[in-house]
């Protein structure tokens, strides 16, 4: 009774549809029939027309289907059941999984005609209430009728543009952009006929650079904004970089080669743009070579320039150069701190920094020259870069700063292009980017400004008092000829060195390498690259303690007795490279005819040294040495250190020498570094 009830309720056409429904499953032929007669009595109604859809659908007739989802669309465009399925079709065309049932609808859409596929695909992004949908719909349409590109492109860039700015996203890496830059742009680019009006196009490869810098410096999970792993200047980061576009999930938020991509888009714009320059991220040049192009690009623009024109010409020196810097800026970077942005396969394990090496002086005929670092600054042209590695990577490190650095110079020295990238520079708010602000230290290291590197290093809170912070303002203040300023610096390293739990490995054949490579005939200036692992810090803080020493030595006429005592010492360090050093000593030891110093049988272990003060104790009585400990010195009362003076006094001078003798073995480093950290006030007062 019910069933007749419920029957009776039903249209007659809702009727037909059930009916058909029923027998589906019973006799594919009985249910068409059904289907059949009811479009023939009610040839209006959507509800029989999308049955025979679905019947042909649940038989998997992509041939069928394809025929009465072509005349839903013609006939009953308004229903939202119908755009629900037509939802299914456009995801299948986007879906990579190619399971049954997207290959039925991928299929289908194949068996639509162009005009019906053209509507189908252009009418689903415009229904679509999600600016992202609308996107990803809109770029279906594209790749399947590039002619659309013409008619609809220049208005597809404008709409995502507009979505990102009132979405008010905080940063570019967001679900439009991404959309934009790696998607929409190119492929509008791509197409001859389409013109983009200047402004558009420059706003859009700003809106490209911008994006990839965010996104390849993106920081490691778990590290602050701005942070840098390994602050103490000796770990590389082990976290994992999350690639997240917000708005997006994770799996559509990967880029696979994003620089690539930029070269790509740049090279487009290029075209577009009519600029000469086009292919030169993409040809393979090498990084000189592509300098010595913008090079001759700047005389170019320059004279345009003072022309007061301002062209095409500029506007690409402007985006070639600023690419160009970044990229060999992001290169240097990625190599200095280890995976702080993505893995280097073949860079170093621990971090790198940049800071000043030794000029190796001959010590014959040294007069005072307390002028001559700043001479050697601006007399001698750019500094060499050593660095201590040799393999690729490293060499490309290099490459990649000094090429960053006339980037840099170029980008600053031209009114137009000063105006023009440090406004590109404020849209994105790079004064953010702890890794620019680095590189501006080592900047203004490299030029010889040392005073506002000084400056530049105090503002940085994030690095204050960590090894890297104190390396580099220990190099800006020996080359300012503060040494008791650097001492402190490199006491306050050696302290968190010697307290830090890191294993010292023992010098190798590439830390002598290192060690040599500190050093550069003068008078050209230069800087190291130093590999901040324990070790080289340690060495590097002990050589540039005695550089200090010897630069004081050579600047007071005489020096003092206590600073060269201490000069003795650590010329005792990466013997025989210092024998020079010492003869100097020797030779205002002769000259004086005495010398005191009380610290020289705690920290004299080299047997060359020792020999050569045996000689002069034995065979120039007319020099006095008062070298022995206080200690000694008050159990032979009134006791001279000359020789043929007291027997007794000769003997206990014999004694402790032979007692150094026998610890010539010991660590010498060990020894410098119990000097270092326990003798301070006797460094300093060497400095008075």
């Amino acid at each position: 009774m019910a069933a007749h009830v419920k029957v009776a309720a039903m249209s007659d056409e809702d009727f037909i549809v059930s009916q058909a429904k029923t027998a589906r499953n019973i006799d594919a032929y009985m249910a068409r029939a059904w289907l059949i007669t009811g479009k023939t009595l009610y040839p209006e109604s959507f509800a029989l027309q999308f049955e025979a859809y679905n019947i042909e659908k649940s038989f998997s007739n992509t041939r069928l289907a394809a025929l009465h989802l072509e005349r839903l669309l013609h006939n009953f465009v308004q229903e939202s059941q119908l755009w629900d399925e037509v939802a299914h079709i456009t995801d299948s065309l986007q879906d990579v999984t190619n399971d049954e049932q997207s290959r039925f609808y991928h299929s289908v859409f194949q068996m639509l005609s162009k005009q019906v596929q053209y509507k189908l695909l252009l009418t689903a992004a415009e229904k679509s209430t999600s600016t992202v949908t609308y996107a990803r719909l809109m770029l279906l349409f594209m790749h399947f009728f590039p002619s659309g590109v013409s008619d609809y492109g220049i208005k597809f860039l404008e709409s995502l543009l507009s979505a990102e700015k009132q979405a008010k996203f905080a940063t570019p890496l967001n679900c439009y952009r991404k959309l934009l830059v790696c998607d929409a742009f190119p492929l509008v680019l791509k197409n001859h006929i389409v013109q983009i009006q200047e402004k558009l196009l420059y706003r859009l490869v700003q809106k490209n650079i911008e994006f990839c810098l965010a996104y390849v410096t993106q920081q490691p999970s778990g590290g602050g904004s701005g942070s840098v792993p390994g602050q103490n200047g000796l770990t590389a980061s082990s976290y994992k970089r999350q690639n997240c576009i917000e708005g997006l999930p994770l799996k559509d938020s990967y880029v696979s080669k994003p620089w690539e991509s930029l070269f790509t888009v740049l090279e487009l714009a290029a075209v577009k743009a009519n600029w000469k320059l086009r292919d030169v991220f993409s040809s393979g040049m090498s990084k000189e070579s592509l300098w010595q192009q913008v090079l001759v690009m700047s005389h170019e623009g320059g004279s345009e320039h003072a022309a007061g024109r301002e062209t095409s010409r500029q506007k690409e020196l402007l985006y070639i150069t600023t690419v160009f810097f970044f990229h060999c800026l992001y290169q240097y970077t990625a190599y200095v701190f280890p995976r702080l942005f993505e893995n280097i396969v073949g860079g170093p394990n621990f971090p790198g920094v940049l800071v000043e090496g030794f000029q190796q002086e001959s010590l014959e005929n040294q007069e005072p020259h307390i002028k001559k670092k700043k001479l050697a600054v601006s007399q001698h042209g750019d500094p060499v870069v050593t660095i201590g590695e040799t393999s690729k990577n490293a060499t490309n490190a290099v490459m990649s700063f000094t090429t960053a650095v006339k980037c840099w110079e170029l980008l600053h020295g031209n009114e137009y292009l000063q105006k023009d990238f440090t406004r590109i520079c404020q849209i994105w708010k790079a004064d953010d980017w702890h890794w620019l602000q680095t590189f501006q230290v080592e900047l203004l290291m490299y030029e010889g400004m040392f005073e506002e590197g000084l400056k530049k290093l105090q503002q940085d809170e994030k690095i204050t008092g960590n090894v890297r912070f104190n390396l580099q303002r220990a190099s800006c203040y020996y080359m300012l000829g503060n040494y008791v300023q650097c001492f402190d610096c490199l006491v306050g390293i050696l302290t968190t060195l010697v307290n830090s739990t890191e294993e010292r490995q023992g010098q190798s054949d590439e830390t002598e390498k290192s060690t040599n490579l500190l050093y550069q005939p003068e008078p050209q200036r230069h800087l190291h690259l130093l590999i901040a692992n324990k070790e080289n810090v340690i060495e590097y803080c002990i050589l540039l303690i005695l550089t200090c020493m010897k630069k004081k030595m050579f600047s007071s006429s005489p020096a003092n007795e206590t600073l060269l005592g201490n000069a003795l010492v650590f010329s005792q360090y990466n013997w025989p490279r210092e024998e020079e050093t010492f003869r100097f000593i020797l030779k205002a030891v002769m000259k004086k005819e005495s010398f005191r110093y009380k610290l020289f049988f705690d920290y004299i272990i080299n047997i060359d040294i020792l020999e050569e003060f045996m000689y002069i104790w034995k065979h120039h009585s007319n020099v006095a040495l008062d070298l022995l400990p206080v200690g000694a010195a008050e159990i032979a009362t009134k006791r001279t250190m000359t020789r043929g003076v007291k027997q007794n006094v000769s003997e206990d001078f014999k004694q402790a020498m032979e007692r150094q003798v026998a610890r010539c073995g010991e660590n010498i480093q060990k020894l410098l570094l119990d000097f270092s950290l326990t003798k301070i006030e006797d460094f300093k007062s060497g400095f008075v």
